[in-house]
C-alpha cells in the first residue's frame, strides 16, 4: 500500500512539473483557439443569400432567401425580378456581371459566370463567384450580434436614444449607413481629458456612464472606451455590431492591441469597420464596403490606394482617402495577430479566468487567422497532464483520509 502511494505521489509530482512546463510555454502550441474561416465569420451571417441557380439556354435565374428590392440594370442587359428570384441574360464566355440597383437601397450584385459553347455546340455554364453568399451554405443568423441591447436597462436605453435625438439627425436617417454616420458625428465630440479619471477604470463603468463622464470632461478615453460607447449606440439603434480586437500570442495570457467595432448594414448586406478612436468609419470604394479582415488583407499587399473612409472634420462628415489616415491600421495589421470577435455581454478577465480558458474550450470570442491552426497533439497532452494531476491528487487525498480513519 505504501509502495502504491509512493508511486502515485511520484506520478503526481512529475505531472505537476509537466504542467509547470506547459504553463511557461503556453504559447508554443498548447492553447486552443476558436478559429473560424472568413465565410463563417462574414458570409454565414448574411440575411440575404442565394438558395439556388437555374440556367436556361442563354439566361440564368438566381433564387434568393428573400425578395431583392429595387430595379436592377446591367449595362444594356435586361434584368427581371419576381418575388425571390432574379433573371438576366448571359453573355458568351466568361463575364463579370455587375447588377446596379437604380431604385431603393438594395446591394450591388456581382456574378462571375462562364457561359461557353463546346465543340458539340452544347452550352456549359460555370457559376464562379458572387458577392452574395450561397448556394449550398448553411446561413447563420445575426441574433448572436443583436443581443447587446439586452444588457442595458430601460433607463439607459431611453437616455442614450434621447441624447442621439438631441445631438444628431439620426431620426431622419433612412439607411443603416446613415444611422451609423450620425452616431459617428456624436462619438467624435467625446474627447479624452488628460486630467480625467483613468481610462481603464472608466472602462469598468456602464457605457452610458462613460459617455456622461466624457461629456463632462471627467474621463480619459482609449480605444476600449470608444468601442464600448459605439457598441452601446449601435445596440440601442438596432444595428447588429461586435467589438473586435487583436489577439496574441506575444508571451502574455492576453494580447489586446487595439479595440474597434464592426457593424452590420442590413441594406448593404455587409459588415463594415469602424474605429472611433482614430475617426475612421466605413472603409469603402465604389463597389464594396470593407470589414476588419478585408482591411488586413489589403494592407498586406499595400492595397489601400483608391479606398476611402468617412471621417468627422470640424463637426461635419468628410469622405477622405483611407491611406491618408491609415498609419495605425497599417501598424496593427502588419503582424500575424489574430482578429478576435468578442461575444456580447460581460467580458471576463483575471488569472483564474485565463486558467479556466486555458484548460477548457470555453471562450467568449471567435478568432480569425489565415495561418494559425490548433496543435491538437499538444492540446491533448496538456489536458491529460492537467486532469491526470487532478485525479492523482484526489486519489492521494482519499487514501490519506482513509488511512487517518483507520488510525483513529
Amino acid at each position: 500500500m505504501k509502495q502504491r502511494k509512493k508511486i502515485l505521489f511520484i506520478i503526481a509530482l512529475l505531472l505537476l512539473l509537466l504542467n509547470g512546463y506547459i504553463l511557461i510555454n503556453r504559447n508554443a502550441g498548447f492553447k486552443f483557439y476558436p478559429l473560424k474561416t472568413y465565410s463563417e465569420i462574414y458570409q454565414a451571417d448574411s440575411s440575404l443569400y442565394i438558395t439556388d441557380l437555374f440556367f436556361s439556354q442563354d439566361s440564368v435565374t438566381v433564387f434568393f432567401s428573400h425578395p431583392v428590392t429595387g430595379i436592377y440594370a446591367e449595362g444594356s442587359n435586361q434584368v427581371h425580378t419576381s418575388g425571390n428570384d432574379l433573371t438576366f441574360r448571359l453573355r458568351p464566355g466568361f463575364y463579370e456581371y455587375k447588377l446596379q440597383p437604380v431604385s431603393g437601397n438594395a446591394p450591388i450584385l456581382i456574378f462571375q459566370i462562364d457561359h461557353s459553347e463546346t465543340a458539340t455546340k452544347k452550352m456549359i455554364n460555370e457559376f464562379l463567384y458572387s458577392n452574395i453568399p450561397g448556394p449550398g451554405i448553411t446561413p447563420g443568423t445575426l441574433r448572436s450580434w443583436e443581443n447587446g441591447r439586452s444588457g442595458y436597462s430601460a433607463k439607459e436605453i431611453y437616455a442614450g436614444r434621447k441624447l442621439l435625438e438631441e445631438k444628431t439627425n439620426i431620426r431622419s436617417a433612412k439607411t443603416d449607413e446613415e444611422k451609423l454616420l450620425q452616431i459617428a458625428t456624436f462619438i467624435s465630440t467625446l474627447n479624452s481629458h488628460t486630467d480625467g479619471e483613468n481610462a481603464a477604470r472608466v472602462n469598468a463603468y456602464a457605457p452610458m456612464q462613460q459617455i456622461t463622464l466624457a461629456m463632462q470632461g471627467k474621463a480619459q478615453l482609449d480605444c476600449g472606451n470608444y468601442s464600448r460607447m459605439l457598441a452601446f449606440f449601435c445596440d440601442i439603434e438596432n444595428l447588429p455590431n461586435r467589438r473586435i480586437t487583436y489577439r496574441g500570442p506575444d508571451g502574455n495570457w492576453r494580447y489586446g492591441v487595439h479595440y474597434m467595432n464592426e457593424i452590420y448594414l442590413h441594406d448593404k448586406q455587409a459588415w463594415v469597420l469602424a474605429d472611433a478612436l482614430n475617426n475612421i468609419f466605413i472603409p469603402h470604394d465604389s463597389l464594396h464596403f470593407y470589414n476588419a479582415v478585408d482591411v488586413k488583407k489589403m494592407i498586406a499587399v499595400n492595397g489601400l490606394f483608391g479606398k476611402k473612409i468617412f471621417a468627422v472634420r470640424q463637426d461635419s462628415l468628410r469622405e477622405v482617402p483611407y491611406d491618408s489616415v491609415a498609419y495605425w491600421h497599417q501598424y496593427y495589421n502588419r503582424t500575424n495577430a489574430s482578429i478576435a470577435y468578442l461575444s456580447p455581454g460581460k467580458e471576463h478577465s483575471g488569472i483564474f479566468y485565463e486558467l479556466w480558458r486555458f484548460y477548457t474550450f470555453s471562450h467568449n470570442e471567435t478568432w480569425y487567422n489565415d495561418n494559425m491552426q490548433n496543435n491538437w497533439p499538444l492540446i491533448i497532452l496538456k489536458l491529460l497532464a492537467f486532469y491526470g494531476f487532478v485525479i492523482c491528487c484526489v486519489i492521494l487525498f482519499l487514501t490519506w483520509k482513509k488511512d487517518r480513519k483507520s488510525v483513529v
